[in-house]
């Protein structure tokens, strides 16, 4: 065997006469049974359906943390410039940054829509099967 401090060495109780650490002595994993992967699947029944409700509340929180900073860009940008004839620039850029806020936000209640109703079910199929074969 060898040692973290590089020194080889054969002992029965794994310890390096150098250092002292012991190496190479590993307990064996016991093994699962198929009762114990039900019950881990048991306590992870509906994990599909929270990661998707996590991925939506994170949508929804970045269409409402970006509205201050979307605001304070609106008040630092300039009113006067007009990039189309007839409609000032501010305008255009007010009305696209909405737009990408309520598409955020809408995103995010659809999203958790989706985890609620498919991934919920598709969950509770998983975890059907994983009871059956018990």
């Amino acid at each position: 065997m060898f040692c973290p401090c590089s020194q080889s060495f054969s002992s029965k109780d794994g310890k390096c006469p150098s250092c002292g650490l012991y190496v190479g002595i590993q307990t064996p994993r016991p093994r699962r049974t198929l009762a114990a992967a039900v019950s881990a699947s048991d306590s992870k029944e509906f994990q599909l359906m929270h990661a998707g409700v996590r991925r939506a509340v994170n949508l929804m929180l970045i269409a409402v943390a970006g509205l201050p900073v979307f605001k304070l860009m609106i008040w630092l940008y300039p009113h006067d410039d007009k990039l189309i004839p007839g409609t000032r620039s501010v305008d255009l850029f007010e009305q696209g940054g909405v737009a990408i806020l309520l598409l955020l936000f809408g995103g995010g209640i659809l999203r958790a829509l989706y985890a609620v109703t498919v991934e919920r079910k598709r969950d509770e199929r998983m975890a059907a099967d994983a009871r059956s074969m018990n």
